[in-house]
C-alpha cells in the first residue's frame, strides 16, 4: 500500500516501469496502490514501493517566546552578544542581583553561528548550552522587566511549514487623500478605519536529517501599532521587524534567537487634584513623564523527532 502522502507520487513513478500492456491505479478510500502487469516488472516495482513507501518524520517544536525589556535588562548584568561572539554574557564586579549566579562563576559561552570577527547586525542566534539561562529568563519576568508572550507546541511533518500567530486584530485609522478634478490635492479626507493583525508570526520548517540533526528555517516577524507621524493622537501606523534564519542542530537540542528590536516611548501625565485642571494655571501643578523603552524579542525553539 501507498503511504498518504506519497501515493500520488508512488503512481507516476510505477507507470515509467511498466510494459505496455501494464497498469496502476491508486485507490483513495484505503490508499492502496493496484498493479497489473507482466510478472518480470514486478520485482522492480516492489523494489521502488518499498523505497518509496515509508513514514514521513513528524517533529515536535516546542517553543517559547519572551519579550525583554533590554535597557533594564543590562543594568541587571544581562547581555545579549559581545564583541568576542558570546550570545549571552553576565557582567561581574559591580552587579549586584539576585540571578542564580555566584560572581565570577564560569557559567559556559554561547558561540554566534557563522561567527568570524565582529558582529555585524542587530541580530543573533546562537546554540544554549547551560540551563541556567531559564533561570535568568525566569528571574527577569518575575521582576516585571520581561513578559512570556506564548509558550505553543506545534507538531508538524518533516517539510512542512509549521505556523504560530500570537496576534490580535488592532483598529488601524487610515487618513485617506481628497481627490479633486486633474490630480490629488495635499489635503486629508475623512478617517477610514481598518483591522490588522498585530502581534507574533513565527513561521518554522523542520527538515530531519539521517545524521540525526534537524534543519529548521525559521522566519519569525513582529508587527506592532505606533502613532502615525500624520496625526499621532489619531492615526497608528503599521511596523513590521522580521528575520530569516537556517539553522542547524541535534534532536532536542535547542536554539536561541534574539535581536528583534524594538524601541517606543511611554507618556504618563499626572495632576494634583482639583489644582491641575484650573484653566490657565492647571499646568502649574502637572507632571509629565516620559519615558522610552527599549524591548528585544527572545525566541526558544526546540524540535524533537517523533516516533510513532
Amino acid at each position: 500500500g501507498g503511504g498518504a502522502p506519497t501515493g500520488i507520487a508512488i503512481v507516476n513513478v510505477i507507470n515509467s516501469l511498466l510494459s505496455k500492456t501494464g497498469r496502476v491505479a491508486l485507490d483513495p478510500r484505503t490508499n492502496t496502490v493496484i498493479v497489473t502487469d507482466i510478472p518480470e516488472t514486478f520485482p522492480q516495482v516492489e523494489q521502488i514501493i518499498a523505497e518509496l513507501d515509508k513514514k514521513v518524520p513528524q517533529v515536535m517544536i516546542e517553543s517559547q517566546i519572551v519579550e525583554i525589556n533590554s535597557s533594564r535588562s543590562q543594568e541587571l548584568g544581562f547581555t545579549w552578544g559581545d564583541d568576542k561572539g558570546e550570545l549571552v554574557s553576565f557582567k561581574g564586579g559591580n552587579r549586584n542581583t539576585a540571578f542564580p549566579f555566584n560572581l565570577g562563576e564560569n557559567v559556559g559561552k554561547l558561540q554566534f553561528f557563522g561567527y568570524n570577527g565582529a558582529w555585524q547586525t542587530d541580530g543573533s542566534g546562537g546554540n544554549l548550552s547551560f540551563t541556567k539561562l531559564a533561570v535568568v529568563l525566569k528571574a527577569i519576568v518575575t521582576r516585571g522587566e520581561g513578559r512570556f508572550l506564548g509558550k505553543p507546541k506545534i507538531l508538524t511533518l518533516n517539510n512542512k511549514k509549521a505556523r504560530i500567530e500570537i496576534t490580535k486584530k488592532e483598529a488601524i485609522e487610515i487618513l485617506a487623500p481628497v481627490a479633486v478634478a486633474g490630480g490629488i490635492a495635499g489635503g486629508l479626507g475623512q478617517p477610514t478605519v481598518t483591522r490588522e493583525d498585530t502581534g507574533v508570526l513565527l513561521e518554522v520548517t523542520p527538515q530531519v536529517n539521517k545524521d540525526g540533526y534537524i534543519t529548521l528555517l525559521v522566519e519569525p516577524s513582529v508587527t506592532d501599532a505606533i502613532p502615525s507621524t500624520i496625526a499621532p493622537t489619531t492615526v497608528k501606523d503599521t511596523v513590521k521587524r522580521k528575520a530569516s534564519s537556517l539553522l542547524r542542530l541535534k534532536n532536542g537540542q535547542t536554539v536561541v534567537m534574539g535581536g528583534l528590536l524594538s524601541s517606543r516611548e511611554d507618556k504618563t501625565t499626572s495632576k494634583v487634584p482639583f489644582l491641575g485642571y484650573i484653566p490657565l494655571i492647571g499646568w502649574l501643578f502637572t507632571n509629565t513623564k516620559v519615558e522610552r523603552r527599549n524591548t528585544d524579542l527572545v525566541i526558544f525553539l526546540t524540535p524533537s523527532v517523533v516516533n510513532d
